[in-house]
């Protein structure tokens, strides 16, 4: 702020010096120094140059025998300003159109010596993108006449303000490109000029001519300025509406000022506003002596925006070193208009995807999960593309990182961390936020795993699938061991009478075919829980037997209490895997049941009632396992792979 007011103050001062709050001046229209004391033609030395007119209304007709005498016939005017006016000639002696520069009669000597300064300065820059001067000379009333080449076309200033202008037809349909293209050729004349010493103070538009087969001239030398002349220093010369800083406040100019003018060029071209405006002409200058950094909107390239704020800095030594330096700058962004397409194209991708994903609940993927893939892998491929095409390019980089945070946000959405991570791994630089919500993933992923690896461990140890061959042969080797020792018992004379020591070993007999068939099929029966206690039960069946009828023989019982002993607790051992095994089981619980209560209440059958009973023990386990399993198939309890 203190800077500013600094300014202001300095500003004003200037203002006073310059004495101008009474003169009406356009600020687009050019201000042109007094005469002064500067290396130029002495009038009288100059040659003298006849004009003749074929225009009633021209100024001072001559008469038919001076025209006959002359060599160039003015044929109309082109243009004309406040003191000067150009006119479209003949020459006839090699047969072509020139332009001629002549002052009006009432016009100033400063307009007089402007005309003097234009043919000496330009006469002097021989290159393409300046006119050609062919004469200069005096009339016959002593007035300074410019002979130069005549330039078929139109002022640059027409075609940037008239989107229509036929002129247009020639040069591209891309404008930016054309009028980027037509800067660069202004520069090039530019930096001659300065490498001759020249300095131009006046360019502008409305000073650059268009010809009809791609020419571009920057005319009006009129204010040009000789590096080696001391004179003209301080006075308020060019035009308010581009001018420089140092050139509001009287300092030296030098070719930083023609460069500043071309980046006010440049920002008329890119925004179609002059540099500076305002209410007043103290105001545009004031605009112009403070040369503040000026903001433009996304529609204007940013570096094209950079090379503007650049160009236009206050301070001279903080432009571009030269207008060939602006020049390569403006062919530097051509070249690179190819990657910045890409890059605005892959934006507009971005900017759909990442509306996309806020439409969406947090945490939640978008509902068209194909539609955000789509947008995020062209997205994602053209800022590659143009980061390839032109490694510098900043907002594709930045819009590079924006789409990897993108998907790997994506992703997490998915659950799929590790995906994510690799995205993440990407990201130049990181990104703390999306690293830390990967690693939480990653926990979250880890615990799920956790649990469903306990989940499918505890579905397979109730499967019964595990082990079925070897399961159905074990219990095929207990049905024939049991119905054998069954029908050993039968074939006995008196069956309810067989001795405890036999029926003991029976039992033992029974329980040794048990261990055989778990050893042999140890290794499959022991992989899960349910063939384990399975077995164990079995076991525990065999052996509480064996325990009855020891303890029967001890206490001396019948044999057909210690048949209703044996099937009384084999009932219990039933009941026991029914509630905590197979609810199938509860019919051999019956069996057990109606078996104690026969043998009680038939003594003599006791022997055969307990023979079946045992003997339906193993069809009546493997059908409840047969339920079981059709059960667990119904509840979609069994694990999706199992070892059957």
């Amino acid at each position: 702020m203190a800077g500013t007011v600094e300014l202001r103050q300095t500003f004003d001062q200037r203002w006073q010096e310059l004495a101008l709050a009474e003169t009406a001046v356009a600020v687009d229209a050019t201000i042109t120094p007094e005469p002064a004391a500067w290396t130029r033609p002495v009038a009288e030395e100059l040659p003298r140059i006849s004009l003749s007119f074929s225009d009633a209304d021209a100024e001072g007709a001559p008469t038919p025998a001076a025209v006959s005498r002359t060599d160039l016939e003015v044929r109309g005017v082109l243009g004309e300003g406040g003191m000067g006016r150009v006119h479209a000639a003949r020459q006839h002696s090699l047969r072509r159109e020139v332009a001629v520069k002549t002052v009006k009669e009432r016009a100033t000597a400063s307009a007089a010596a402007a005309i003097l300064r234009e043919a000496v300065v330009t006469g002097a820059l021989e290159h393409p993108g300046i006119v050609p001067v062919h004469a200069l000379g005096l009339d016959d009333r002593g007035r300074p006449v410019l002979v130069m080449k005549r330039v078929e076309g139109v002022e640059w200033r027409a075609l940037l303000h008239d989107a229509a202008h036929p002129a247009w037809s020639a040069r591209g349909e891309d404008r930016m490109v054309a009028h980027l293209e037509i800067l660069m050729q202004v520069c090039q004349a530019v930096h001659f000029a300065h490498t001759r010493g020249v300095v131009h103070r006046d360019i502008k538009p409305e000073n650059v001519m268009l010809g009809d087969f791609g020419e571009v001239y920057l005319v009006d030398w009129g204010i040009a300025l000789r590096l080696d002349d001391a004179s003209e220093r301080t006075g308020l010369v060019g035009t308010p509406a581009y001018m420089a800083p140092e050139m509001v406040a009287g300092r030296a100019v030098s070719p930083q000022t023609d460069v500043y003018l071309l980046g006010a060029t440049l920002h008329e071209i890119l925004t179609g506003q002059f540099r500076h405006f305002g209410e007043s002409l103290q105001d545009v200058l004031l605009s112009a002596f403070c040369s503040d950094t000026p903001e433009y909107t996304d529609a204007v390239p940013k570096e094209l925006a950079e090379l503007c704020r650049r160009s236009m800095a206050r301070d001279p030594e903080a432009r571009p070193e030269s207008a060939l330096a602006l020049r390569q700058a403006l062919a530097d962004f051509l070249g690179h208009r190819g990657s910045i397409a890409l890059a605005e194209s892959a934006g507009e991708r971005l900017s759909a995807l990442l509306e996309l994903l806020a439409g969406a609940p947090a945490a939640e993927p978008p509902g068209d999960l194909a539609r955000a893939y789509q947008l995020a892998t062209e997205s994602r491929f053209g800022f590659t593309q143009a980061l390839s095409e032109w490694p510098e390019n900043d907002a594709a980089r930045a819009g590079l990182h924006r789409v990897l945070s993108a998907l790997a946000d994506l992703e997490l959405r998915q659950g799929h961390a590790e995906t994510a991570e690799t995205l993440v791994k990407e990201l130049d630089p990181p990104s703390p936020e999306l690293a830390a919500r990967v690693a939480a993933e990653k926990k979250k992923k880890a615990r799920q795993q956790l649990e469903e690896k306990r989940l499918r461990e505890m579905a397979n140890d109730m499967d019964v699938r595990v082990a079925g061959k070897q399961r159905s042969r074990a219990l095929a080797a207990l049905l024939g061991a049991s119905g054998a020792m069954a029908a050993f018992a039968l074939m006995q004379p008196h069956p309810s009478r067989l001795k405890v020591q036999t029926l003991l070993s029976l039992a033992l007999v029974l329980v040794l075919v048990m261990l055989a068939a778990v050893g042999v099929w140890r290794k499959q029966l022991m992989q899960n829980a349910f063939n384990r206690r399975l077995v164990g039960l079995m076991l525990l069946s065999g052996v509480s037997v064996v325990f009855t009828r020891f303890f029967g023989g001890a206490l001396a019982l019948p044999t057909p209490y210690i048949f209703a002993l044996d099937s009384l607790v084999l009932c219990l051992v039933s009941a026991a895997a029914t509630i905590v095994m197979l609810r199938g089981l509860w019919p051999l619980c019956v069996v057990m049941v109606a078996s104690s209560a026969l043998c009680l209440i038939h003594p003599s059958w006791s022997a055969i009632v307990f023979g079946f009973a045992s003997t339906a023990t193993v069809p009546l386990v493997a059908l409840a396992i047969h339920l079981h399993k059709k059960q667990q198939e119904r509840e979609g309890e069994l694990p999706p792979e199992s070892r059957v």
